[in-house]
């Protein structure tokens, strides 16, 4: 079974009472730790982009915004990004650049 990666789920490690809907979601800070460790589920996951976002003030300074994709994952690499997120304390989404 295969699910795309393109909607975090919602649980209590990542939100307390409002829907994610209703939350402003940002680029997350990331350490040099935190971003080895997206580095490295890009390559295990074989996605373009895993990019990790966080509850947060909106922000100007982003990039431009990319021709993405949400990446389709099985079972084991959607437990190995929840545990990026679980390690990292982010929502996590894996992307394929669009075709």
């Amino acid at each position: 079974m295969t699910r795309a990666a393109g909607t975090p789920r919602m649980d209590a490690s990542h939100m307390e009472g409002d829907a994610m809907a209703d939350t402003i979601w940002t680029w997350a800070k990331l350490d040099g730790h935190g971003i080895e460790a997206v580095e490295e589920a890009e390559r295990m996951l074989g996605a373009d982009f895993v990019l990790a976002y966080a509850a947060g003030e909106p922000r100007t300074d982003l990039p431009a915004v990319l021709p993405v994709v949400a990446a389709t994952l099985d079972e084991r690499q959607v437990e190995s990004l929840r545990e990026l997120e679980a390690k990292l304390g982010v929502v996590a989404v894996a992307y394929r650049l669009a075709a």
